[in-house]
C-alpha cells in the first residue's frame, strides 16, 4: 500500500485528452505512463477518487482508476498481449456450457442462447454448446474473428472488454455488456446464474455473497466507466 505523498489533485485539456495532474505535474500509472484520460467526465471522477485518499493509497477504493490505468498501460501500448489474454476465453466462455443434471438451472441457463445468437451474428463465429463442465473445443477459426473484433475497438473500450471479463467469467458476455446489448445487472446474473440459483435453493453463505457483491460492484463500475467517456 502506497503512501500519500502528493497534497493537491487536479486535470488540464491536453493533446491525448485530459491529464491527471498530482502536485501541479502529469500522473504516472502503475507501469509508468502518463496518465491522459480521454474525456473530461472520466477525468473528473478519477481526480475524485484520487483527491479521496487519506494517508495510504488504496487501489481497491479508486475503480474507474483502475480500468484507466488498463486502457493506458495495456491498451494503448500491449494491444496485443492484452488481446491474447482475452482470447483465452474463447475456449472455455460460460455461455457454452449447460446444467444438463440439474434440470432447473438448465432452464434458467437457456437465457444464455440469446447470448449465443447476438455473438454468432455479430462476429461470425460458430459456438458449441455441451452439458457438463468438461471443455469443448471450439472451431478454431472463432479466435481469428474474436482477434479481429477486438482490434476494432478504441483503447479505452478494449480495457473495458479486459475489466468486464473477469466478473463476468467470459468474453462473450464482456462483450455484449460493452456494446449495450445486456446492461451491468443482466450480464452479471447471466454470469452467475449457478451461483443465484444455488442461493435460492439451499439459502445465503456469507462468504459466497461477500464474493458475489465484489464481482458485481466490479461490473458496475465499468458500466459507470463506459457512462463516462
Amino acid at each position: 500500500m502506497a503512501e500519500r505523498k502528493y497534497k493537491s489533485v487536479a486535470y488540464e485539456k491536453s493533446a491525448p485528452g485530459f491529464a491527471l495532474l498530482l502536485d501541479g505535474r502529469i500522473a504516472l500509472t502503475p507501469l509508468g505512463n502518463h496518465y491522459y484520460i480521454k474525456s473530461e467526465a472520466l477525468v473528473k471522477v478519477i481526480s475524485a477518487e484520487w483527491s479521496a485518499q487519506e494517508k495510504h493509497i488504496r487501489r481497491e477504493t479508486m475503480p474507474l482508476t483502475q480500468i484507466a490505468s488498463v486502457a493506458v498501460d495495456f491498451a494503448a501500448v500491449r494491444r496485443e498481449e492484452l488481446c491474447a489474454d482475452l482470447l483465452s476465453y474463447s475456449d472455455t466462455d460460460l455461455v457454452c456450457y449447460r446444467a444438463g443434471d440439474v434440470p432447473a438451472l438448465r432452464r434458467a441457463q437457456e437465457g444464455l442462447d440469446s447470448m449465443i445468437t447476438w455473438a454468432e451474428g455479430r462476429f461470425g463465429i460458430s459456438l458449441v454448446v455441451t452439458d457438463g463442465v468438461m471443455p469443448v473445443r471450439q472451431p478454431p477459426q472463432n479466435k481469428e474473428k474474436l482477434a479481429q473484433a477486438l482490434f476494432t475497438y478504441d483503447d479505452w473500450r478494449l480495457a473495458a472488454i479486459a475489466v468486464a471479463a473477469k466478473p463476468l467469467s467470459s468474453l462473450i458476455l464482456a462483450l455484449a455488456f460493452i456494446e449495450g446489448v445486456l446492461d451491468a445487472d443482466a450480464a452479471f446474473r447471466l454470469a452467475h446464474l449457478e451461483e443465484i440459483f444455488e442461493t435460492e435453493k439451499w439459502g445465503r453463505d456469507e462468504e459466497k455473497e461477500s464474493r458475489m457483491d465484489k464481482l458485481k460492484e466490479d461490473v458496475a463500475a465499468v458500466a459507470e466507466y463506459l457512462a463516462l467517456l
